[in-house]
C-alpha cells in the first residue's frame, strides 16, 4: 500500500485481512491479495506492522483448521527436515525483526508459502 496516510493503509490491511477471512472464492484471490498483507509487516508505522501479523497469524489458524487432516501429522510432530530444524533454530536463538515476537504457526507459514511465489 504506497499511500502516506497511515490511517488508510491501516484500513487497507483491516480490508485485507477481512476479505481473506470472508471473501466468497477467497482462495482464488489469496495469490493476488496476500503480498499486499505481507508487504506491510514492513509499514514504517509499527502498528500496522502488528496488525498485518495479527491478520497473517489468524489466516494461518484459519488455514491450519480448513486443513487439519492434511496437516495433522506436522501439527503432532512438526517437521523434521534438515532445512525445518535449522530454521527452528535460527527463529530461536535469534532476537525477532520487528514485529515478530516469535515463529509463526505453521499455517501462516504454509499459507505464505503456498500463494507466493
Amino acid at each position: 500500500a504506497g499511500n502516506s496516510s497511515a490511517a488508510v493503509r491501516s484500513a487497507f490491511v483491516n480490508m485485507l485481512s477481512q476479505w481473506l477471512q470472508y471473501l466468497t472464492e477467497r482462495y482464488d484471490h489469496e495469490p493476488r491479495l496476500l503480498p499486499y498483507l505481507v508487504a506491510a509487516l514492513s509499514d514504517e508505522v509499527p502498528d500496522i506492522q502488528k496488525q498485518a501479523l495479527q491478520a497473517l497469524e489468524e489466516l494461518g489458524k484459519i488455514y491450519e483448521q480448513e486443513r487439519e487432516e492434511e496437516l495433522k501429522d506436522i501439527l503432532a510432530y512438526g517437521q523434521n527436515t534438515p532445512s525445518e530444524i535449522n530454521n527452528r533454530r535460527i527463529w530461536e536463538t535469534r532476537d525477532m525483526p520487528s514485529p515478530f515476537s516469535h515463529r509463526p504457526c505453521v499455517g501462516t507459514r504454509m499459507l505464505i508459502r503456498n500463494n507466493i511465489k
